[in-house]
């Protein structure tokens, strides 16, 4: 069955029971994490979801991201995987999913991916980013070359609603996708991304990695990384998680300053498209 606005909330409790999983294991294995987008909107705004949120995002600093990813697995329960283009081969993203393998989730944009669809949470690395807006806007070139690339072998850019011009150079980039394959290309952009971290005099990151491909993606985005270093409890749907104590900065910079009004009824709309849904082993 897909989602609907009538079984939304088995999804995010399916999704809420794979967070309390993963902060069980960072906290075994003395890891950071902070809940983030739209999942820490949700925890100041309304105690938990966003009524119709469709997923839960958390973000990590790049070296508990990579011990995460690396050891993580041995530190969870069997049913949950940490999907990743070094874990499943044909994933097209440069992030890792937790996934729950006794449901299923398949999202439109992805359904032709030979991969583990299943119902997820997303996690981000958190990367040091330099001053020189010039170096900014050089990474962003070429890690929108490699998005674009690597979303060619998906249908996020052949579905309807699409944009001509995003149709015509997804089906320019798909001959070059195949050449090149889905794993070189994600190694490639990590590869990018990581360069700065061994710099400390790099103090700063976006605020939210997420839209690191945006066009949109201005200055106003960028913020101290120390600041994710300073973390605290906060409540989500009843239970106890870790976020950035300087809750007030992040929101502001990826929601406005008027984060805590709700947005238009219209606005009030599921992020993904999800075709397909089973939440039962």
């Amino acid at each position: 069955m897909p989602v609907t606005k009538e079984n939304i909330r088995q999804l995010q409790e399916t999704m809420l029971n794979i967070l309390i999983e993963f902060d069980s294991a960072c906290r075994k294995m003395g890891l950071k994490y902070t809940l983030s987008g739209g999942t820490l909107l949700g925890a100041v705004r309304h105690g938990g979801f966003i009524p119709w949120d469709d997923d839960i995002d958390v973000a990590m600093l790049r070296e508990d991201y990579e011990i995460f990813l690396h050891q993580g697995q041995k530190y969870l329960p069997d049913h949950l995987f940490i999907q990743h283009y070094e874990t499943d081969p044909n994933y097209p993203h440069n992030f890792i999913k937790l996934i729950d393998t006794r449901t299923t989730l398949v999202e439109y944009v992805t359904s032709n991916v030979d991969m583990k669809k299943c119902v997820f949470i997303d996690i981000f690395p958190i990367d040091r980013i330099p001053r020189s807006r010039f170096l900014r806007f050089i990474d962003r070139q070429l890690l929108a070359f490699s998005y674009f690339t690597r979303k060619s072998l998906t249908l996020k850019y052949r579905q309807p609603g699409t944009p001509a011009v995003q149709r015509i150079m997804a089906s320019l980039l798909y001959p070059l996708a195949l050449i090149i394959g889905n794993q070189r290309l994600n190694r490639w952009e990590t590869a990018v991304k990581i360069k700065y971290n061994n710099r400390s005099n790099y103090e700063y990151t976006y605020a939210d990695n997420s839209i690191l491909y945006a066009r949109e993606l201005e200055d106003s985005m960028i913020m101290p990384i120390h600041l994710f270093y300073e973390l605290e409890e906060i409540d989500f749907e009843g239970h106890s998680f870790m976020a950035i104590k300087n809750r007030d900065l992040y929101l502001r910079k990826v929601y406005g300053d008027h984060y805590m009004e709700l947005p238009p009824e219209e606005d009030r709309v599921f992020k993904h498209v999800f075709t397909e849904m089973k939440l039962t082993s």
